[in-house]
């Protein structure tokens, strides 16, 4: 499609001696095919482009593109709170079924009673003092695993 079938409207500008001479000067600094009538057209686009209110123009779709982005980020992040609360809960009731079972194992076993409670207890006190023991074990693990990797 050319050129001239698309710019069909006219309308009349009316500006200062000083701002025809100005837009005179770009349009001959430019060069090529450039007149005051194509910096005009560049002028209108980039003030229309700018205005956020106005429907269609590429500010208002970034604005608009941006307010969809953030809706959908703060989904994500809600969604992955509530995701990650749901595991942790979950991972808490296995916990807890592993007490109650081992604790009835051992109290089966040694004819001793001991509840849950205490076997959690003892199990979070001395994972807590060998912490340190624990983290290094798990690195080896790692370090082993990402050379057993490698070819």
């Amino acid at each position: 499609m050319s050129r001239e079938r698309t710019l069909t409207v006219q309308r009349t500008v009316y500006m200062t001696p000083e701002m025809w001479n100005y837009l005179t000067q770009l349009a001959h600094k430019r060069g090529c095919d450039c007149n005051e009538n194509v910096l005009i057209r560049e002028a209108v686009r980039y003030f229309i482009d700018n205005q956020a209110d106005v429907l269609s123009s590429r500010r208002y779709f970034q604005k608009s593109f941006q307010e969809r982005i953030d809706q959908l980020e703060e989904r994500v992040i809600t969604t992955q709170k509530r995701d990650s609360q749901t595991v942790v809960f979950y991972l808490h009731v296995l916990i807890q079924l592993a007490a109650f079972s081992m604790a009835h194992l051992v109290s089966a076993v040694t004819r001793k009673e001991i509840t849950a409670q205490q076997l959690l207890q003892r199990a979070l006190i001395d994972a807590r003092r060998e912490e340190a023991l624990f983290s290094a074990q798990v690195q080896s693990v790692r370090e082993m695993s990402v050379t057993e990797k490698q070819p």
